[in-house]
């Protein structure tokens, strides 16, 4: 099961935080991006259970505002070009 992270993060934690999120194992990717939100994480974990252990660990840490989940129904990408 794969899902998007949306965070909201205090500015003065950005740094850390990114780095903190590179020991998360189920995170696929992690970018910061300009817009309503200030991260979005791309997530993988053999079950909806693991990817809401994941976010309440994220949610627990430090900086972090808010999170917005969006699990993914369906996709397809261009990796066969």
């Amino acid at each position: 099961m794969r899902a998007y992270i949306l965070l909201n993060i205090k500015p003065q934690h950005t740094a850390a935080l990114m780095k903190n999120l590179k020991d998360e194992e189920s995170i696929i990717s992690a970018g910061l991006v300009h817009g309503p939100y200030d991260g979005i994480l791309e997530v993988k974990d053999k079950n909806l259970e693991g990817i809401n252990k994941l976010v309440l660990r994220i949610r627990a840490m430090k900086g972090i505002v808010e999170t917005v989940t969006c699990l993914v129904v369906q996709s397809w990408s261009h990796t066969d070009k």
